[in-house]
C-alpha cells in the first residue's frame, strides 16, 4: 500500500530580482513552521536562505507555503558576526592518523 499525497505544483517560493538584497544565486533553503512559543512571529512560515556570494543569511517569511513570501529586510544573520568558517579549519597531526586509519579509510 503506498500513500498518496496531493501534489500541487507552485512556483518559486522566492525569485532573485524579488528584492535587491538578495542575490542572483539563491541556495541552501532551509524552511520551518514556526513554533507556536516564538514571540513576535513575522509569519507561520520561516525560509533561510543565502546567495552563493552573499554576507548574510537572509530570511524570508510567509503564512502559507504558497505564499506570498516576504524577504525580511535585515536578514537573520550577517556572517560577519558569526563564528562559522571564518578561520580555516586545520587538523592535527593526531587527527589527521585517525581518520586515515578508521574503519572508513
Amino acid at each position: 500500500m503506498s500513500a498518496r499525497w496531493p501534489v500541487e505544483r507552485i512556483e518559486p517560493l522566492i525569485l532573485p530580482g524579488q528584492d535587491r538584497s538578495i542575490g542572483d544565486n539563491i541556495q541552501g533553503p532551509s524552511l520551518i513552521r514556526v513554533p507556536d512559543w516564538v514571540d513576535a512571529r513575522l509569519g507561520q512560515y520561516y525560509l533561510y536562505f543565502a546567495d552563493h556570494k552573499g554576507a548574510s543569511i537572509r530570511l524570508a517569511y510567509a503564512d502559507a507555503l504558497t505564499g506570498p513570501w516576504q524577504i525580511h529586510q535585515s536578514g537573520s544573520l550577517k556572517l560577519s558576526e558569526s563564528h562559522c568558517a571564518q578561520t580555516a579549519l586545520v587538523p592535527t597531526q593526531a587527527e589527521r592518523e585517525m581518520a586515515a586509519t578508521g574503519p572508513w579509510a
